[in-house]
């Protein structure tokens, strides 16, 4: 499915007083840095408003080039959107409205659905609205944000550029005298201008210098401090782990040696403290129906779930391996069970789930002893199963919200987020692989 994630402003609402942002369809200086590249679009028909796309592809990954006819199918949801909120009575009733939308736009507009809604004596209005639509490049995933505070913490997308401590970066597997020689001697002046090169004309919402030691291989107890310069467009870029990931895809990219030079050299680079969890979503219980999801089987014997986690985890990691350190746990959510496994380098304090939340119980939040767990283990569970109802659907280029974000290990798709200087990554659904 195609993606597009964006912004629609109106014209008679930009605030042209300095500093000052008008709470909807105006966007701040800093939401523009949210991509390197977006586009705008108008339309006639509604010549007040700015369609801003931020992220815009196809199937493929490949950038969508929006026509006329596609600009004022998004911009006239919008309206009719407005429309609708504005003449529904309270309190709201969301099913009510959404199908009001549904019904003016039946030839080409499906699964429309709202934000949070914002009202006072003169308007209300969503903070966003989200659709699938039949665009002239097939059926379309549609998110636009029309208030810029919540658009600045819910937009996840971004892109990380790698500004290397040398433009040949298979210089750092030289000699090691030679290499050290070389870091120390390269101007921190000649770093950052090479960092406002790469920024150009696109002013980038954050930069960030990571140093990592750089080991002599010869010698481990050697090691010299190396720079690494990012510009970050959007703010979920701003997170160490996805700066990591940047900068080991700088190195695949762009280097002629293998992956264990750089482990060996860079070590920090690759170490992450992380749990990835592996649920069933192979195995189906009760199918969909028309008016309800599907459920997830519930019973596995220890021997499966070992067998499971083997086929589908991204270190190659084999039976003897798994079955010491798996640990399996049950979810409210669709019923599904999930084996987890912890990071290869997580310390002795976090080697298993349980030394996390000790005291997590597989309850939905409106049950009254979902309260008895910790305030942080509460906290905890909204951040999982969030994660795992977007692993069950989402696909390489789908919408996502922050603070979900896309990974990929060996070629497969996981669902990311970090919780207390924790990396959690959920085992995608799309990558298939069903025993």
């Amino acid at each position: 499915m195609n993606v597009i994630n964006g912004f629609v402003t109106k014209a008679d609402r930009i605030n042209n007083n300095k500093g000052v942002v008008n709470r909807f369809f105006a966007l701040s200086p800093i939401a523009l840095t949210y991509a390197k590249d977006y586009s705008e679009y108008q339309n006639a028909t509604f010549p007040l408003n700015t369609l801003y796309t931020f992220t815009a592809l196809d199937e493929q990954g490949n950038e969508l080039i929006l026509p006329v006819e596609d600009v004022y199918k998004l911009m006239t949801v919008v309206e009719t959107a407005l429309a609708a909120i504005a003449s529904s009575p309270l309190p709201y009733n969301k099913q009510l409205i959404n199908q009001a939308v549904l019904v003016a736009h039946p030839s080409f507009l499906q699964d429309f659905t709202y934000g949070t809604i914002y009202s006072d004596q003169f308007e209300r209005n969503p903070d966003w609205v989200s659709f699938k639509a039949i665009l002239s490049t097939g059926l379309t995933d549609v998110r636009l944000w029309l208030m810029n505070e919540v658009f600045l913490t819910q937009y996840p997308g971004y892109e990380i550029v790698v500004i290397p401590p040398v433009d040949n970066v298979d210089l750092l597997l030289g000699n090691y005298a030679d290499v050290k020689v070389l870091i120390e001697n390269t101007p921190v002046q000649t770093l950052q201008d090479k960092t406002q090169d790469a920024i150009g004309n696109y002013p980038a919402t954050k930069t960030r210098v990571l140093t990592f030691k750089l080991y002599n291989r010869q010698n481990p107890s050697q090691y010299t401090n190396v720079d690494w310069y990012l510009a970050i467009y959007g703010q979920a870029g701003d997170n160490v782990d996805a700066q990591k990931d940047a900068i080991l895809d700088y190195l695949t990219q762009h280097s002629t040696r293998p992956v264990t030079d750089w482990q060996q050299v860079f070590p920090e680079i690759f170490k992450r403290t992380e749990f990835i969890f592996y649920p069933r979503w192979d195995a189906v219980a009760i199918e969909n129906s028309n008016t309800d999801a599907r459920i997830y089987q519930s019973i596995f014997s220890p021997k499966t779930m070992v067998d499971y986690v083997v086929s589908r985890n991204p270190h190659g990691q084999l039976e003897p391996e798994v079955m010491g350190k798996l640990e399996a746990l049950p979810f409210d959510f669709k019923c599904v069970i999930a084996g987890v496994m912890p990071g290869e380098t997580n310390t002795q304090d976090i080697d298993s789930l349980s030394k996390v939340v000790p005291d997590y119980l597989p309850l939905s939040t409106s049950e009254l002893d979902f309260g008895r767990m910790s305030v942080e283990t509460q906290q905890w569970v909204n951040r999982i199963v969030g994660a795992l109802a977007a692993a069950e659907t989402v696909t390489a280029f789908s919408t996502l919200m922050m603070p979900y974000r896309r990974v990929f290990r060996s070629d497969k798709l996981y669902i990311s987020f970090t919780w207390k200087n924790v990396n959690y990554l959920v085992d995608a659904r799309a990558n298939g692989g069903a025993l």
